[in-house]
């Protein structure tokens, strides 16, 4: 079931009010939520709802193993527990399968199993203490946690200690949180119609049949990071709008993250669920455990890469994240890049150059966007020898050329660089009446230039 599927409101206008109705009987309410899933995910398919079930089952068993076990066999049954997770992930992410029997790839394969892991490290982390296994979730609540649909197929990426957490707190719908919900749900949906619709228009202009001319190559650039910017962030807002009906507080995904004046600013303001992820369970483990400790034992240069492992560990982190949105050498590539330029980017903070000082906010902000413009050139093309073409053309100036077409395709992405930053900002300043104004208009919007049937981006991730 896609959020922007006028079903989806319907099945909203449902849930809400029975999840409301057992707000204070957990048990109940855990499996109504669980129920909600299946009906959700069952809606695409079985065969999916089936191996997701599936996942979810061996994060639990693996969780709980862990949590019973001592210190020295907690970590084996961690280990274990993460390559059977990693190699779910790995198997699925290549191939699904389909109620017809058709291999294609898993949605929501990605954020669970990124869910599952952090589970499976943070019951690690509780080994052994006794406070820890007695609070830790049951079976109910880890399924309905892992599970919980508004995260489950694009995120953004839930731990299942927060999701507990506020599921055991008394909730109380409010009418502030009805009109916050509301207004997020609607700039969601808006955003998704928005981005669709730029696309197409840019499409209609010839901006995608083989250019061979530089500023065709970085509109196109500058298309796909629009498209994914508003798609994405829109499936954002409607999982955070749903939550806060259901009465969950999820993490916000995207703040404004065209306006960074730094990559690591644009990593903290872009999928930043995800990159909380990667720095908690990822970076921060190599630069703080043993995890580095071989490298001195590699002849020649081991030493010096062990003193330089902060650079190391941005490297393995950033390529890892290229390598989770897909399993090609082009993701791999989009990784390393992004994990290059953090790497020069750190070096120069720890100079005597310190860049964040000496170099004007807005002139970083314009270096920032100009280098994640030209990074998504990787997504752009996704085949390498394709990305290799378009690199040679942006990167010479002798290539660019200017008409009527070009000029139309810039108005039409200028439009979509400044509108969904705008809804997004114009969004945190609307309460109470205002927001149920701000969300009627966005709703009413989406309705008139939706296409149905159109999926989100990110369900390929």
């Amino acid at each position: 079931m896609n959020f922007n599927a006028s079903i989806y409101l319907l099945f909203l206008a449902v849930s809400v009010p029975v999840a409301q109705l057992w707000n204070s009987d957990l048990k109940k309410r855990a499996i109504f939520l669980i129920a909600a899933t299946v009906l959700f995910v069952l809606a695409g398919s079985a065969a999916n709802t089936a191996a997701l079930f599936s996942l979810a089952t061996i994060g639990f068993f693996f969780s709980r193993t862990i949590l019973k076990s001592n210190s020295q066999n907690a970590f084996r049954w961690c280990l274990i527990g993460i390559a059977v997770t990693i190699a779910f992930f790995v198997t699925f992410k290549i191939y699904g399968v389909d109620a017809t029997g058709t291999l294609l790839p898993l949605s929501g394969v990605s954020f669970l199993s990124f869910v599952c892991v952090s589970s499976l490290i943070d019951s690690y982390r509780s080994a052994g203490d006794s406070k820890a296994r007695n609070a830790a979730p049951s079976a109910r609540e880890y399924f309905a946690s892992v599970l919980f649909f508004p995260t489950l197929l694009s995120g953004p990426i839930f731990r299942v200690t927060e999701w507990v957490s506020q599921y055991r707190d008394p909730w109380v719908l409010s009418r502030e949180t009805v009109s916050r919900a509301f207004a997020l749900i609607a700039s969601g949906l808006f955003k998704k119609t928005f981005a669709d619709l730029v696309f197409a228009l840019c499409g209609s202009f010839g901006l995608y049949t083989a250019p061979a001319d530089g500023t065709l190559y970085w509109l196109m650039s500058l298309t796909t990071a629009i498209r994914f910017y508003a798609d994405f962030s829109g499936y954002s807002d409607i999982a955070i709008g749903t939550g806060l009906l259901l009465g969950f507080r999820i993490p916000v995904n995207f703040d404004l993250p065209f306006l960074s004046s730094s990559l690591g600013e644009f990593w903290r303001r872009w999928h930043t669920t995800l990159g909380r992820w990667m720095h908690d369970y990822v970076y921060t483990p190599l630069i703080f455990t043993d995890a580095l400790n071989f490298l001195n034992n590699v002849p020649i240069i081991g030493k010096s890469l062990f003193e330089g492992r902060i650079y190391l560990s941005i490297l393995i982190t950033m390529t890892l994240m290229g390598a989770w949105h897909g399993l090609t050498t082009v993701f791999w590539m989009w990784g390393l890049y992004h994990g290059i330029l953090l790497v020069l980017e750190t070096g120069l903070e720890t100079s005597k150059f310190k860049y964040s000082s000496s170099v004007p906010r807005v002139l970083r902000v314009a270096i920032t966007f100009a280098l994640v413009i030209f990074g998504f050139t990787f997504i752009a093309h996704e085949q390498l020898p394709d990305v290799m073409r378009a690199f040679s053309f942006m990167a010479d100036p002798e290539s660019y050329s200017i008409d009527s077409s070009k000029l139309a395709i810039s108005i039409v992405v200028l439009f979509g660089l400044v509108i969904p930053h705008a809804v997004d900002a114009l969004r945190t300043r609307v309460h109470g009446v205002g927001a149920f104004i701000f969300a009627a208009t966005m709703i009413a919007l989406h309705f008139a230039y939706a296409k149905p049937g159109t999926s989100f981006v990110y369900f390929r991730f």
